[in-house]
């Protein structure tokens, strides 16, 4: 089993839930020496090494079952990769695994840095309404394809985010204000409907 840091559309329960079929413990983390860009025409992002932190979400213990579905997630886009991030608490390093976003795509990304609180406002309904039902897809064919080649959902799990608080306290940017607790109210509606985010 491995921790899978998560930094666009997968730190988002909703989605995350449409990928796996495992319920797995989710921390705030942070994901230093990376950048997380927009791509054109895109709601989800790319992550590739550079300047900068990415803050995202940890989703820990992921079983293998459940990484091969991520894989096919992602599809060619993506390549998953070892990393170290930065996590509340007394172990405030851990080992995970990253879908970094391959060079061959690169003329597609923008320096626009993707924000998750612009994503979850503007194009979470429409991104599960897009690409809802993986699972029950994902059972017809192996490949984790549609008819047609095209993956069958898009997007990834998510530089100068918001600072890494010391060890054991909680971190501190828009999004990981609602993580840790203060969720508004479309969080808790999506909990309501789903269980916790």
């Amino acid at each position: 089993m491995v921790d899978i840091f998560t930094y666009g559309s997968l730190m988002f329960g909703a989605v995350w839930r449409q990928v796996v079929s495992g319920r797995y413990r989710r921390v705030p983390a942070r994901l230093k020496g990376w950048r997380r860009l927009s791509i054109r025409d895109r709601d989800y992002p790319a992550a590739i090494p550079g300047r900068g932190a990415i803050e995202g979400i940890l989703w820990r213990r992921v079983r293998p079952s459940d990484v091969e579905r991520l894989d096919r997630f992602e599809g060619d886009e993506y390549i998953r990769v070892p990393c170290t991030v930065e996590v509340p608490g007394p172990q405030d390093r851990v080992g995970a695994h990253v879908y970094q976003f391959r060079s061959a795509g690169a003329s597609r990304l923008t320096e626009r840095p993707w924000d998750p609180d612009r994503f979850e406002r503007i194009a979470l309904r429409r991104f599960l309404s897009r690409f809802s039902g993986f699972q029950r897809m994902d059972a017809r064919s192996p490949r984790g394809r549609h008819r047609n080649g095209g993956r069958l959902m898009t997007g990834a799990a998510g530089p100068g985010g918001p600072r890494c608080t010391p060890a054991g306290r909680r971190f501190r940017g828009p999004f990981h204000r609602r993580i840790n607790g203060r969720r508004g109210a479309r969080n808790k509606a999506l909990r309501s409907r789903g269980g916790p985010l």
